[in-house]
């Protein structure tokens, strides 16, 4: 199962660039001074910031090698990236961490940071995002121990308030 998750992460590639930005509902703006993002340095940049910053994106599925019980208990967990670098981050109706993130392109790969406010949500994860920018695929690091975790999530445009509205079982 595995190297099936892996293989699905490796199939999906930053492709296609479409113009465009997130200035809907979702945007928000800070009156406070916040430190900005630097600019996209080309356009696969700039469509993969846009879709990272695009609704909601909700952990559907979790694997964690040698641990059965991290898929129940991750599900529903959800990620919101705001265009100033900052995030949120929860699980269902509860919001437990806020941070900053960073995203890095390495040739064909997208790298993104996350600093949290809570230690123990920093993260680094290799993130592959479908052509049609609504699944990604996470794949932990070396960084922070978490080379032995992958994360399907998909772009949703609330968050869900119970396994229920994702379609899961109880």
């Amino acid at each position: 199962m595995k190297y099936l998750m892996l293989s699905a992460a490796l199939l999906f590639f930053l492709t296609s660039c479409q113009n465009g930005c997130n200035s809907g509902p979702n945007a928000q703006s800070n009156t406070e001074s916040v430190e900005q993002l630097p600019p996209p340095v080309n356009e696969e940049e700039a469509r993969a910031r846009r879709a990272l910053t695009n609704n909601y994106w909700v952990v559907n599925f979790f694997h964690r090698i040698r641990d059965p019980q991290a898929n129940r208990a991750n599900q529903g967990r959800w990620y919101k990236f705001n265009p100033d670098g900052t995030y949120e981050c929860g699980q269902f109706e509860k919001t437990f961490c806020k941070g900053k993130w960073r995203l890095f392109l390495e040739g064909n790969r997208a790298r993104l940071d996350l600093d949290a406010e809570i230690p123990e949500e920093d993260g680094e994860w290799m993130m592959q995002m479908a052509s049609t920018e609504d699944i990604m695929i996470w794949v932990g690091t070396e960084r922070y121990g978490t080379n032995n975790v992958q994360m399907r999530l998909e772009n949703l445009l609330f968050i869900p308030k119970n396994r229920q509205e994702m379609g899961l079982k109880n």
